[in-house]
């Protein structure tokens, strides 16, 4: 059917001109009779497609992914593991997908895949009173004890090798603990190595790849002497680097892991706590260089001798932490 438009300066409207012009249930009805039936059932059936759709997102997104997507192995596919809250029995299974990272796909592999991102890993349990300390007064300690966490492993500006001044704020100066941090950052030597504490790469030869990093562990409290809540925490970090300047290239993981017990008196001070044990274990990362970074196997060839070692998973959660600081040789990454 052909609309004729009315004539120049028209103002009357035509006989077959419905009422309403271009507006209105007539202007609708005469769309419907145009398009027919068939249209209708199409947009019915987009509908009903659609959601179909909702309702397998809702009940399993992977599944969902993987419909659409047509593959698996993405950084986002897997549906994330729950939170850590007892000691593994096993070490962590891999992901069934490709396990070479690459700029893309920078935990491809790795059983960090599923873990969970930054400070969102490491999950406050829910404080409850201690001796003569208030349920609010643990929850700022645990939340205090979490900040030196993320300062000293999750912070952008310290892993590409910034001074830490923002995790030395949190720790009490009461047995010295940031006086001998400082010290070693000024420093580092076989005897005072600051990756003890912070996790720093150098950005003159190490890049991170991304901004995520993994993060998988728990933190759990109690009552110590002297009426003081100790919290002790273990938390395993996944970083995906790469060699500074070169972003298509070669991808290596470093696996941290870092045992740190904090506790907190009525007479310390408030947002700050004790430092009184750290451990570290390192995966993909030498040990014989004490400069004050950590050294990413793949471009540290000339100190090879320092990756000398038992072969040990890194992402073995099950086995409780040897030395102070130690690494060795990495069955995977």
């Amino acid at each position: 059917m052909t609309i004729t438009p009315p004539p120049q300066g028209g103002k009357k409207r035509r006989p077959n001109e419905p009422q309403g012009w271009r507006t209105g249930p007539a202007w609708r009805e005469m769309q419907q009779s145009e398009r027919g039936p068939w249209r209708d059932r199409i947009r019915t059936s987009l509908i009903v497609a659609a959601v179909a759709v909702a309702v397998l997102i809702g009940i399993n997104p992977s599944g969902a992914r993987t419909l659409v997507l047509g593959h698996r192995h993405t950084e986002t596919d897997s549906t994330a593991l729950p939170p850590e809250t007892a000691t593994p029995t096993a070490s962590a299974p891999a992901d069934a997908g490709p396990d070479t990272p690459t700029v893309s796909h920078p935990f491809a592999g790795s059983p960090a895949l599923r873990w969970a991102d930054g400070a969102d890993g490491v999950v406050v349990p829910h404080a409850t009173p201690v001796g003569d300390l208030t349920e609010r007064q643990v929850a700022a300690v645990l939340r205090t004890t979490k900040a030196y966490l993320v300062a000293t492993n999750l912070d952008p500006a310290e892993l590409r090798g910034g001074f830490p001044s923002a995790a030395l704020r949190l720790v009490d100066p009461i047995n010295g603990e940031p006086t001998m941090m400082k010290a070693a950052l000024r420093s580092p030597g076989t005897n005072s190595d600051p990756t003890q504490w912070f996790t720093r790469y150098d950005p003159a030869r190490i890049e991170l790849v991304g901004s995520v990093i993994k993060v998988r562990g728990r933190m759990t409290f109690a009552k110590a002497a002297h009426d003081a809540v100790r919290v002790h925490t273990d938390y395993s970090y996944v970083y995906a680097v790469t060699k500074a300047g070169d972003h298509s290239g070669k991808v290596a993981r470093v696996i941290v892991r870092r045992v740190v017990d904090t506790q907190w008196y009525l007479a310390s001070t408030p947002g700050e706590v004790q430092i009184v044990a750290w451990g570290a274990f390192f995966g993909g990362s030498g040990c014989g260089s004490p400069d004050g970074y950590l050294h990413p196997s793949p471009w540290y060839a000339s100190s090879a001798s320092q990756y000398a070692g038992p072969m040990t998973d890194p992402y073995d959660r099950s086995r409780p932490l040897g030395k102070a600081k130690s690494c060795g040789t990495a069955s995977r990454t």
